[in-house]
């Protein structure tokens, strides 16, 4: 039964496994809100129900809280977050806990994050399971832990431990956890952990050991002078790693400092909650909290008949053992599904087993693969050649050729002869039209795009593009396939570059219409960091390839093809040889010991400003907020577009897209919601400003869409929920 907790008859204790103490004496509170556990409303007041249950018990000594299922809790119920919070409040519970007369021992059986680890902080003991893993993610979601987790880890394991847990919201295993104290004991694989805790806690209370109440601790919270340099350290260390602009990490970090420079844990207290109240008002937080939300409504599809459930996959064709295809394959084989791979020679057979073989290498030399993991997942992979027969019992087929839509037609009709019925077909393609490919099969219903980013084993976003014919049971399935390999899946239409080439390639024409008035690529790109991209647009391209955007260039369709033509300065640089990294110089140049490292090159700039020249055009400066709406605002108009025009479901579902497939810095909750924070008015007032100064061909009319949520007081926030 959801929402409750459960306080167990002594009996069930009794009857555990392990055995070996007088269940009489013991109460377990086990927290049942399925699936993970969170501490919403009804499970806070059970808890309070529980504990003076527990209390009133004339035989009970020891209390014992757990979870149902696989999780301890995944702590606070983010659904409450848009509404004001009821009480019993999840700090007041936890010290409820803390403050109890009668010893309270934490069986941890699984994941306990957030909320969870700081109810386990709480209680006077914590046993774990080997599977247990602790964490404190608030700073995911733009907060801080605010029911004192800032202030009772560091008086249980130190400044430092708790630095790096609430300043990195990491997961910490209970190996880790049983080393840095936060864990008192780590049972045995097998043996039941309410037991254990049982055991433990009264063979305290046999030995008349006083309860340990975190708040009354200040033995490991160290010295001043110590805590200076521990904390200058810290603080320079997360401004140096964590984006422009990312507060919540920092803001963890004083709370933590509060802790230890505090006069007592109350003033500790009010300081954490300040700091949260003022995080959770924060923008910052709605926009993290608007991308947590985001990514879980993605996979709700509309108009899905009821009842349509995915097909059972058990096997994988991939078609194609490049850069693509061998990333592909390697998301199967890590979760243990026999992958079918066909190539075209024996060579590109022995270049494919390498190259994924090599890659698995580097992860066991990193120490996060075993031997026995890499022969179990190499033991998984079969690969082909030239034998189509070979995908005629697969379940799933992706096929991942160079982008040519013959050579896919081909490919297509092909595989529509030798799989079976129900065989979904997709087609890893970035802009090609769906429809058309699956017009070279007699089961168009079942072929589907499926757009991998690269490198295919690492970029989490998968888009999937249904055609005109897909069908609901192909859609849920390969909506299913992209989350069991771990992807975020989004749903798209059919249109040229779909959703995410379709948006960035906007603003690189933006950007490059910059370029020729008197930007440098450096220039921009720094604007582009600052704001909170991982990189620059000019960076990303070299990463990608020049040759390659030169291609997807010549394959555009004419009606998308603006009527500025700016190409010549990317012309130059391909027909220079410049593509990218691949060739150390393109938009910058690379050094052979730092390869990913982009290093401005004057030859480029001199190319930049000889095409100005060229087209008689006066350079001039730019200030950072020209470069940064004249980049953004495009592709904002561009998301309006393709939600007008139907192509996208939700504004959140391109928000996804932008933030996986080209690292738009979450904490600003991607391009949607950043227009909705900055204010749509003021996107469509500043986008016909630069419309009128710069002129149709370099700069859109904002769309209708657009237009009529500035007037009508709209918002994509409010499609969100249509």
């Amino acid at each position: 039964m959801a929402n409750r907790v459960e306080v167990l008859k002594t009996q069930t204790a009794k009857a555990a496994p392990s055995g070996g103490f007088d269940a009489t004496k013991v109460r377990v509170i086990y927290l049942d809100n399925p699936p993970m556990n969170a501490l919403g409303i009804n499970v806070r007041r059970a808890l309070i129900k529980g504990m003076e249950e527990a209390e009133k018990d004339p035989k009970c000594e020891v209390i014992v809280i757990t979870g149902k299922g696989a999780a301890f809790s995944a702590g606070a119920d983010i659904s409450e977050f848009s509404a004001a919070m009821q009480p019993p409040f999840l700090p007041e519970v936890i010290d409820r806990i803390e403050l109890s007369s009668k010893l309270v021992v934490a069986a941890v059986n699984g994941l306990a994050m957030g909320g969870g680890t700081e109810l386990a902080l709480g209680c006077h003991l914590r046993v774990a399971s080997p599977k247990a893993f602790f964490a404190l993610p608030e700073i995911k979601l733009g907060l801080i832990p605010g029911a004192g987790g800032t202030q009772r880890l560091p008086r249980l394991c130190g400044p430092q431990f708790a630095i790096q847990m609430c300043c990195s919201g990491g997961n910490i295993k209970a190996p880790v956890a049983l080393k840095n104290g936060l864990a008192d004991v780590v049972v045995d694989a097998g043996a039941n952990v309410v037991a254990e805790a049982a055991r433990l806690g009264l063979e305290h209370v046999a030995k008349k050991l006083p309860i340990r109440r975190l708040r009354n601790e200040t033995g490991k919270l160290g010295n001043s002078v110590k805590n200076y340099f521990v904390f200058r350290a810290a603080r320079q260390q997360i401004t140096a790693n964590t984006p422009s602009g990312m507060t919540s990490p920092l803001r963890a970090l004083d709370a933590v400092q509060a802790a230890c420079s505090a006069s007592n844990f109350a003033d500790g207290l009010k300081a954490e909650r300040d700091i949260f109240m003022q995080c959770a008002q924060s923008p910052q937080a709605a926009a993290m909290q608007h991308f947590f939300k985001s990514e879980r409504r993605a996979t709700k599809i509309p108009g899905i008949p009821e009842g349509v459930k995915p097909k059972a996959i058990r096997s994988v064709g991939v078609l194609g053992g490049g850069t693509m295809g061998g990333g592909i394959a390697m998301n199967f084989l890590n979760i243990g599904i026999p992958v079918v791979l066909l190539e075209t020679s024996v060579e590109r057979q022995k270049f494919c087993v390498d190259t994924i073989a090599g890659n698995y290498k580097i992860t066991m030399g990193k120490g996060k693969l075993t031997q026995e993991q890499f022969d179990k997942r190499m033991g998984l992979l079969r690969v082909v050649v030239g034998d189509y027969s070979a995908f005629q019992d697969v379940d799933f087929i992706i096929e991942a050729v160079f982008e040519n839509m013959k050579l896919k037609k081909e490919i297509f009709a092909k595989l529509d002869r030798v799989c079976k019925a129900d065989c979904v077909l997709a087609s890893n393609t970035s802009t090609l039209s769906i429809d058309e490919i699956a017009s070279a099969t007699t089961r168009p219903q079942k072929v589907i795009g499926a757009h991998f980013f690269s490198p295919a084993n690492v970029m989490k976003l998968l888009e999937f593009v249904r055609g005109q014919a897909t069908d609901a049971q192909t859609i849920v399935t390969s909506m299913a396939v992209g989350r069991m390999i771990k992807k975020a899946p989004v749903l798209v239409g059919n249109c040229f570059g779909f959703v995410s080439n379709r948006m960035i390639l906007r603003g690189g024409f933006s950007a490059m219409c910059m370029l020729e008035e008197g930007c440098l690529p450096a220039q921009i790109d720094a604007v582009i960091k600052e704001f909170g991209f991982p990189m620059g647009v000019f960076a990303m391209q070299d990463l990608a390839g020049l040759d390659v955007g030169s291609k997807i260039r010549s394959e555009t369709p004419a009606h998308f093809i603006p009527k500025r033509d700016v190409t010549q300065i990317p012309d130059v640089l391909v027909k220079a040889g410049r593509f990218g990294q691949k060739t150390q110089k393109g938009w910058y140049k690379y050094a052979p010991d730092a390869p990913r490292k982009p290093i401005v090159d004057s030859e480029v700039e001199a190319i930049v400003v000889n095409a100005s020249k060229a087209k008689k055009m006066a350079r001039r400066s730019f200030d950072k907020n020209e470069i940064l709406e004249r980049y953004l605002y495009i592709m904002i108009n561009e998301a309006a577009l393709l939600l007008q025009e139907g192509f996208a479901i939700r504004p959140s579902d391109i928000d996804i897209v932008f933030i996986y497939g080209f690292g738009f810095p979450p904490y600003r909750g991607g391009p949607c919601m950043y227009a909705d924070q900055v204010g749509i008015p003021k996107v469509v007032e500043r986008m016909k400003k630069y419309h009128t100064a710069l002129g149709a061909d370099t700069f859109p009319t904002p769309c209708q869409l657009l237009v009529d949520m500035a007037t009508k007081n709209g918002s994509f926030g409010v499609l969100n929920g249509k």
